[in-house]
């Protein structure tokens, strides 16, 4: 629910990828809020963690990430990842450490630090790489770059994204990772010379050796649709555009909730298409159909943890700042989208580098992740997933 989209430059309106996301969240958040005051801090705060780790390795045995830690593959610090995004909260106990502070920066006017006063970064970055405290990213021991091109309202420029690739790649990151985007009519005044910057970014990263994985946005949009020329910005000049897949229990029959054991279908929000989608992974999912999961009381298996920032800012993210603006600053958070599922590529491309002692070109990269996707859904490519819903262990054992 979770992302809101990059404001675009030449008069392009901003496009939030879903705009249910705080009406769903807040019951979520007012869980935690009534633990905290129902018991003792340490009981509260345990329980969170509890609930954190219930799911916490769910989503990564729907991929074989723990089958390539089970068999000895992790990352290294040497293998650096750059999150284009809200910045990253580095003082979380998950993240504490992992972050490259003298590499980091922030291309967000009046934001001059990297900390994240959204949410949004922190929970992304943590999908890549944690201490392993309670939850498990995707890439153990990668450095981490914290590069905030969002603001604390979730929003931004290209400007500020396109000095964000070049920055990273200029830093030396093996991966880029922006779960971020906009979408909107490419015959827009404008759209053509945003489309070629923001193409011109991510090839100068690619030549700097930088991979660049972008998610593909939640508006259940056909991107290959000629009759509605809708540009994906800036997944479809990215080296890597990220779909989503995620189970669905909470769906309804006429006899009741239907429980799913397949985690590669789409999700319901994903934007699709052979000609921007190059694979999938684990995003989340919740039918907004029914009227519980609309409240916020979604199966929790059904979506993606991550960390979550103690120090937002954000009026519209009052649920969680009041939840996490508390001596317990070290508390969890469910979410679903598109900007989940790319962060597991991000971690799997770090991987795959590490596998390799981080010298793999990008297009060495790009062939292992596509050449070793498991095919899901319909045999062979397609739109939702075109070479397949990724898998590390395939990939760091190829």
């Amino acid at each position: 629910p979770f992302v809101v989209a990059v404001q675009g430059e030449e008069g392009l309106q901003p496009v939030p990828y879903t705009e249910r996301w705080p009406e769903q969240m807040a019951a979520a958040a007012t869980a935690l809020r009534q633990a905290a005051a129902a018991a003792p801090e340490e009981e509260a705060a345990l329980r969170a963690y509890l609930q954190a780790a219930a799911s916490a390795f769910q989503t990564n045995d729907w991929f074989a990430a723990d089958q390539a830690w089970a068999a000895g593959r992790v990352s290294d610090p040497s293998i650096r990842v750059a999150i284009l995004d809200t910045g990253i909260d580095f003082l979380h106990r998950e993240l504490e450490g992992l972050v490259d502070l003298e590499s980091s920066a922030s291309f967000v006017e009046g934001e001059p630090d990297i900390d994240d006063h959204h949410f949004h970064g922190t929970h992304v970055a943590s999908t890549v790489a944690t201490n392993s405290v309670t939850i498990a990213g995707i890439a153990p021991h990668s450095t981490l770059i914290a590069v905030k091109v969002l603001s604390f309202q979730g929003s931004g420029t290209f400007e500020g994204v396109i000095g964000g690739i070049v920055h990273a790649a200029d830093v030396d990151a093996h991966v880029i990772n922006m779960s971020l985007g906009a979408q909107f009519d490419r015959r827009l005044e404008g759209a053509r010379e945003l489309i070629e910057a923001t193409r011109r970014g991510v090839k100068y990263a690619e030549k700097a050796g930088t991979i660049v994985i972008s998610a593909a946005g939640n508006s259940e949009t056909n991107l290959d649709d000629a009759g509605a020329p809708i540009v994906a910005l800036p997944c479809m000049v990215s080296t890597v555009c990220v779909a989503a897949t995620g189970p669905l229990n909470g769906q309804f029959d006429e006899n009741g909730p239907i429980v799913t054991a397949n985690h590669d279908q789409p999700a319901y929000y994903t934007n699709y298409g052979l000609s921007a989608i190059h694979v999938a992974a684990p995003g989340g999912n919740a039918n907004p159909d029914d009227p519980d999961q609309a409240q916020g009381t979604w199966r929790d298996e059904d979506l993606i943890v991550g960390a979550l920032a103690g120090r937002c800012l954000s009026p519209g993210l009052a649920p969680f700042c009041t939840v996490n603006n508390q001596p317990l600053v070290n508390f969890y958070v469910f979410a679903a989208g598109t900007s989940m599922a790319a962060p597991h590529v991000s971690g799997a491309a770090a991987m795959i580098q590490a596998a390799h002692g981080g010298v793999l070109s990008v297009d060495e990269v790009f062939a292992i992740l596509t050449g070793t996707a498991d095919d899901v859904g319909e045999p062979g490519p397609d739109p939702f997933s075109n070479h397949g819903r990724i898998n590390v262990l395939s990939a760091v054992t190829h």
